[in-house]
């Protein structure tokens, strides 16, 4: 059975909102991207050419779409827009 994985992220989005997370659909679609690419922290953010804070603290809903790297942006703008 294949992974819904905009239901899988709007899951943990809800339950990081939950838990009071400033920004929980960032953080849990790249969570979701990172997670679905079997990649660590680091491996993710080299990949992208971003710094891995960037990626930790957009994993901790920490960080607006706006504020994020222009790569990590696009790549979870592409999650709910592929195409």
């Amino acid at each position: 059975m294949p992974v819904d994985l905009v239901r899988m992220r709007d899951r943990y989005a809800e339950r990081l909102r939950r838990e009071g997370a400033e920004n929980p659909r960032v953080a849990a679609t790249v969570a979701a991207i990172r997670g679905t690419a079997g990649e660590t922290v680091e491996e993710f953010a080299l990949r992208l050419e971003i710094p891995i804070p960037a990626v930790t603290a957009a994993e901790a809903g920490l960080l607006p779409l706006e504020s994020l790297p222009a790569a990590l942006a696009f790549t979870v703008r592409r999650f709910d827009h592929p195409g």
